[in-house]
């Protein structure tokens, strides 16, 4: 009997109305029907179930994820500095605001042939525009309708290379054509010095700096050490200040010149064969820095800095170095003067306030790093820095030996430090009281000098921290009375810096016996100097230790090894002999240079030397007592051009306040330097 199916037809209320007729129901029809039902639930079962897969995966993925948004190319446009390629139409603009409700990118040269655009919103509170028609030279605008006020504001471009005069409005910088390779100088070989854009030449731009390369070259230099070049707070003037806390870390300061101007002096200084470092700031940012209260979130300082116990170094905002974005910004800045503008190496000052919370920046010697995001940051920047052969130089100055160590091993990474240390055992040891010359000679060889790591520390007789106070002609002659004198002290200090094992660096006008304190603003660096009697012997006298140095004449290789031994100490005499590099290196003692410090006002006619490590004819390189520096100079050790050393000794004539160096390498034997033209 066929199967029926009896059907009723209900209302919405479920009252039956009218009784269906029943019809038959074929088996096999049946059995397909109920197939195709368990077919449409299987088939619905399986479209949850991966529907649900599909869903834990990215939840997952989302777990797994770092809480912070990776910003690295988006911060900053994909192309940190903003920089326009040539010929090329399209330009991308970025920027990290958070709490903005909106965000323009609005041109403010009447010349632009773009308009107003908005800004896509990505994760991480990120912001991106591509807009086309952008040119060389067009200024720019952010603007923004913040969160809380419900207000728009105006805001400059974080990561950009160029803002125009008054500091309202960035400017898109074009691709640098370079015509030389960028340089790298090897750290055994270093010669720093220290710039100040805005008073070394009396215009105090890039561009008129650029002219005097040649003549930093000429002098021995191979490293241009710049002061901080950034855009500067509420002055445009050349001569503003030194330049720490800028307001705008990626922007070149317009009043040097700008972004271009930059590219051309170290594309210059790479022509004779120079290397550019800049120095930068990190660590406190000025109260009127560009950053403050960014995208309209008002507390304590915005979204660049700290808002806890951490917000303030000294009277600045310090950097949130916890923020991966804010680290990572500073990061990129790192990556953009390497690839951007052919930096060859860093100084980082302060870098006890980014490794210390406290707003003096007074480490805790119990917990030197509370501040491990700061560390961390030190670390990816050097990290990324040598990665790209640049070098990296902290002024911590606080005789932390992590500051060197490898990142590997917990290290920040850094290549050397700044050795204050040296200097304050150096400058006590010889222009105190007394003379001590076994401190100078500890300092020398750095056996009790706390950042005396394989040759990495940095020394120095001037600086601009130690010149702000009294540069060393004047503390020997501060009535301006006595400048022989001063040169003989000056020059034997620096003499110490030239040929102890160390990183040598002198400061802007050393080299010509600069009196005047190294003030903020400094003073222009007086280039009438160069012709006066006076500074023309001095500049002679540096200009020949400087290049003993880097051993350009050939003769005084071991001053470019990493050995030094002291040979003999004397505090009855003030004279301490040292030997830079090894015996073992060369046989016959080629390799080696015997340097002869004389701290006492009398000359010493005749030094016995011991342990010579080579017998033979040693030929004098370099007196520094002799006439051709100074015509006031006794010249006491005049006609001494070799000495003959014979199992070991021999006798050598140094003036009073002078040192000599030796070498097995005559002169006339040494290869031919070939000056770039």
């Amino acid at each position: 009997m066929p199967l029926v199916a009896p059907m009723a037809i209900r209302s919405v209320s479920g009252t039956e109305l009218v009784e269906a007729p029943e019809h038959e129901v074929d088996p096999v029809d049946a059995y397909l029907a109920r197939r195709a039902k368990r077919k449409k639930i299987l088939f619905a079962v399986g479209v949850c179930v991966v529907f649900i897969f599909v869903i834990i995966a990215v939840s997952v993925s989302v777990i797994l994820r770092p809480v912070e948004y990776d910003v690295q190319g988006v911060v900053c446009s994909s192309n940190p500095g903003s920089f326009q390629k040539k010929n090329e139409p399209n330009h991308t603009f970025a920027v990290w605001a958070p709490h903005a409700t909106s965000v323009k990118v609005r041109p403010t040269n009447a010349t632009a042939l773009w308009k107003s655009t908005p800004l896509s919103k990505l994760k991480g509170g990120f912001w991106e525009i591509n807009v086309t028609n952008v040119s060389f030279g067009d200024e720019y605008q952010f603007e923004m309708e913040t969160e809380s006020a419900h207000e728009v504001v105006q805001r400059i471009d974080p990561c950009a290379a160029d803002i125009n005069d008054d500091g309202t409005a960035s400017m898109v910088p074009s691709e640098f054509a370079w015509m030389h390779p960028r340089v790298h100088v090897p750290r055994n070989k270093m010669v720093i010095y220290e710039l100040h854009v805005g008073s070394f030449t009396p215009q105090g731009t890039f561009w008129t700096a650029a002219g005097k390369l040649s003549y930093l070259h000429e002098l021995g230099v191979n490293v241009i050490e710049l002061m901080p070049v950034m855009y500067f707070c509420g002055s445009t003037s050349p001569v503003a200040h030194w330049g720490y806390r800028t307001c705008a870390p990626y922007a070149v300061s317009t009043a040097y010149g700008g972004a271009t101007a930059l590219h051309y002096f170290v594309d210059q200084a790479a022509y004779y064969n120079m290397s550019v470092s800049l120095t930068v700031d990190f660590g406190v940012a000025d109260a009127d820095t560009k950053l403050k209260d960014y995208d309209g979130w008002f507390e304590a300082n915005g979204i660049y800095f700290y808002t806890d116990e951490h917000a303030y170094a000294f009277d600045g905002f310090r950097p949130n170095f916890g923020s991966s974005a804010v680290s990572d910004y500073l990061v990129a800045n790192i990556d953009m003067w390497i690839n951007k503008f052919h930096i060859g190496g860093f100084r980082w000052h302060k870098t006890v306030c980014i490794r210390c919370g406290d707003q003096s920046c007074y480490p805790d010697q119990n917990n030197p790093l509370d501040l491990p995001a700061g560390w961390k940051m030190m670390q990816s920047a050097n990290e990324l820095a040598r990665k790209n052969g640049a070098f990296s130089i902290a002024e911590d100055g606080q005789g932390f030996f992590d500051m060197t160590r490898d990142p590997s091993t917990g290290g920040a990474g850094f290549d050397a430090q700044w050795d204050y240390s040296w200097f304050i055992k150096a400058d006590e040891s010889y222009l105190g009281e007394v003379v001590n010359v076994s401190g100078l000679a500890d300092a020398c060889l750095g056996e009790s000098v706390e950042l005396r790591i394989d040759g990495n520390g940095v020394i120095f007789s001037e600086s601009d921290g130690t010149a702000k106070h009294q540069r060393i002609p004047e503390k020997v002659d501060p009535a301006r009375t006595q400048p022989t004198m001063a040169q003989k002290k000056s020059m034997l200090f620096l003499g110490l810096v030239t040929t102890c094992n160390f990183i040598p660096m002198i400061l802007q006008g050393q080299e010509v016996l600069t009196y005047d304190t190294f003030t903020n603003p400094p003073p222009p660096l007086d280039w009438s100097l160069m012709d006066a009697e006076l500074g023309s012997g001095v500049l002679r006298q540096t200009t020949a230790m400087l290049n003993m140095r880097t051993n350009r004449d050939g003769t005084t290789e071991g001053l470019v090894t990493n050995t030094s031994k002291l040979l003999s100490v004397s505090q009855e005499s003030d004279v301490f002999v040292i030997q830079r590099g090894t015996e073992d290196d060369r046989p016959g003692g080629s390799h080696c240079v015997i340097v002869m410090y004389n701290f006492s006002p009398v000359p010493q006619e005749t030094l016995q030397l011991d342990d010579m490590p080579a017998n033979g004819t040693w030929y004098v390189i370099f007196d520094g007592g002799s006439k051709q520096y100074n015509a006031n100079y006794t010249d006491s050790c005049a006609g001494q051009t070799n000495l003959t050393v014979a199992n070991g000794r021999g006798q050598v004539c140094v003036a009073a306040w002078s040192h000599i160096v030796l070498s097995k390498v005559s002169p006339h034997d040494a290869p031919t330097y070939v000056a770039v033209s």
